[in-house]
């Protein structure tokens, strides 16, 4: 029993400091990439600058495509209203011509 103790005596004595000192430079080492920024090769910059130029081309082409929708839009409805008072006025006239 005695052997056990001092066995355990020796252990803690040895042991904890060496989880302390290993704890701790694994905390340095998660601050330390913490701090760091990720590298990134010029290849992935060229291709996050090719997705940015890309994404910034459809949005241009979205913006045309609606402003074109929205112009045939107003024109139909122009052709309708005009074809609308022109049935109206042509209804008018044949009632006046009845009457």
């Amino acid at each position: 029993m005695p052997d056990i103790v001092g066995l355990a005596a020796v252990l803690m004595t040895f042991g904890i400091p060496m989880v302390a000192i290993i704890t701790n430079h694994q905390r340095k080492l998660a601050e330390i990439r913490a701090k760091t920024p990720m590298h990134q090769t010029s290849a992935s910059t060229s291709e996050i600058e090719a997705l940015r130029r890309q994404i910034a081309e459809l949005r241009d082409t979205t913006t045309s495509f609606d402003l074109s929708f929205d112009t045939a839009l107003q024109r139909i409805e122009q052709r309708l209203t005009h074809l609308e008072q022109k049935a109206i006025a042509s209804d008018d006239q044949t009632l006046a011509l009845r009457s």
